[in-house]
């Protein structure tokens, strides 16, 4: 299981490197994601299936307390997300990405550090 920590977090890097390298086509890449047919299912389910991975192993990983929140809070997002109209959440897209255009460089360099650090906390052995 720790190769789906191994994953995420490589897939963690990617998306930060790109907000980095690239952050004006990384926002209009949001944009045309908005419009995607199964936009709104994808991100419920991917962030749904990503958090329960997330608590369920959280136990075999270095900091399971780490790996329990930010589960959970994937879960929550997933649950709200589930309640939103799929229209409020495309609107919703589009206006991040619109609005942070000019900030994508910044958050992405704020977090890249965590890819590396899921897949770290995923494969050393428990402190």
């Amino acid at each position: 299981m720790m190769l789906v920590f191994i994953a995420f977090g490589l897939l963690m890097c990617y998306f930060c490197l790109q907000m980095v390298v690239r952050p004006v086509q990384f926002a209009e890449r949001i944009i045309h994601f908005s419009h995607w047919r199964y936009f709104h299912p994808f991100e419920i389910l991917t962030r749904l299936g990503f958090g329960l991975l997330f608590i369920t192993y959280a136990q075999a990983t270095r900091y399971p307390l780490f790996f329990d929140m930010f589960g959970l809070l994937m879960v929550l997002v997933a649950l709200g997300l589930t309640f939103t109209p799929v229209k409020k959440h495309q609107a919703f897209a589009l206006q991040v990405a619109q609005q942070l255009k000019p900030y994508f460089r910044y958050v992405g360099i704020l977090t890249l550090p965590l890819g590396p650090f899921i897949i770290f906390a995923a494969i050393s052995p428990k402190a």
